[in-house]
C-alpha cells in the first residue's frame, strides 16, 4: 500500500537561513527510526513527577541516538519577564560548567520569544560562537558549540523550551533535528506535571499557614 506524501507544518529554522518544512513522509521516517527511544522517553516523562528526575533519565536515553552532553528545560515566566531553568542534566565527561539559572528579558523580548515558540520552529546553532537573536535569550550564556532548541507547549500558551547541547566535537545532523522536534510533546507533559506539582505544594503551604 502506498503512503501519500502529505505536507505538514513542521518548520525548522537553521541559524542564518530561512525556515523550511519537513514533509509528512520525513516525519514518518524520523518517527520510525527513533520509535523505541521515543517510547522510552514518553515512559520516563510520565513516570516521574519531578521534571528534574525525568530530564536526567531521558538525557541518558538520548545518548543512544544524539551526540548530547546537556539537556536543559527552561520555563517562560512572562510575569517576571524571565526564562528560568527548571531542570538540567549533564551526561558528558568531567565536571560540568555552572549555568545561569535565570535569563532576564524585557516585555518586548518576551513577546518575540513567545511568538517564535508558537511557530513550532526548531533552532539550530552550529558555529560555537557568541549566540545572537532568539538563541541569546533562550540559551544560558555559558553554553557553546552545537545546540538545538525547541519550544514546549502549554495549555494556553508556550510553557518553555528544551535545549539540547552537543558534546565537544559533536555535530547535529538533520535526523537529530527531527528527533528533537519529536521531543516537544513528552516534555510538554513533563513540564505540565511539574507545574501542577508545584501548584499543589503552594496550596498546601497556604492551607497549613
Amino acid at each position: 500500500m502506498l503512503i501519500p506524501r502529505v505536507a505538514c507544518s513542521w518548520p525548522v529554522k537553521y541559524n542564518g537561513h530561512q525556515p523550511w518544512h519537513f514533509t509528512g513522509w520525513e516525519q514518518f521516517e524520523a518517527m520510525d527510526k527513533f520509535r523505541n527511544v521515543l517510547l522510552a522517553v514518553w515512559q520516563e516523562a510520565c513516570r516521574h513527577i519531578e521534571i528534574a528526575e525525568a530530564t536526567r533519565t531521558i538525557a541518558a536515553l538520548l545518548r543512544a541516538c544524539l551526540p548530547v552532553e546537556r539537556l536543559i528545560v527552561r520555563r517562560f515566566e512572562p510575569q517576571h519577564e524571565s526564562l528560568d531553568t527548571v531542570a538540567a542534566a549533564y551526561v558528558g565527561e568531567g565536571a560540568p560548567t555552572e549555568l545561569t539559572l535565570r535569563t532576564r528579558c524585557g516585555a518586548a523580548d518576551m513577546r518575540r520569544l513567545l511568538t517564535w515558540a508558537r511557530s513550532g520552529r526548531v533552532l539550530r546553532e552550529r558555529s560555537g560562537g557568541d549566540l545572537a537573536g532568539h538563541l541569546a535569550l533562550l540559551v544560558p550564556e555559558q553554553l557553546k558549540g552545537g545546540l538545538l532548541v525547541v519550544a514546549i507547549a502549554g495549555l494556553e500558551q508556550p510553557a518553555g523550551v528544551l535545549i539540547v547541547a552537543a558534546a565537544e566535537g559533536g555535530v547535529f545532523q538533520d535526523d537529530h533535528v527531527r528527533m528533537v522536534g519529536l521531543l516537544r510533546e513528552p516534555f510538554a507533559a513533563a513540564l505540565e506535571n511539574d507545574r501542577r506539582l508545584h501548584e499543589l505544594a503552594t496550596l498546601r503551604e497556604v492551607a497549613e499557614a
